[in-house]
């Protein structure tokens, strides 16, 4: 028998507007320069720990660095924290 073909076109991402986390399933915290700049904050794991319920611990000083950042998310499975994305622009 033949089987059917289902093709699926989505944009999961949307503009990063404010608006857009109404739009679009799963969680996403917009933190736009002027904010990063107003916190003081002058990496990206500082941003990220100021997110409620984001963890991003400095490295152990086993052989990683900020590009290998490790961070969790409260409520993930720590195994699928690797899948998680951090996009910047």
């Amino acid at each position: 028998p033949k089987e059917d073909s289902l093709t699926v076109v989505g944009d999961w991402l949307g503009d990063a507007r404010e608006n857009d986390v109404f739009e679009h399933a799963g969680a996403r915290d917009v933190i736009r320069r002027e904010d990063f700049a107003k916190t003081g904050a002058t990496t990206m794991r500082e941003v990220l720990n100021r997110i409620p319920g984001v963890s991003a611990p400095e490295n152990n000083g086993t052989g990683s660095h900020d590009l290998a950042m490790n961070f969790g998310i409260r409520g993930l499975n720590p195994r699928l924290a690797s899948r998680s994305t951090v996009l910047m622009d």
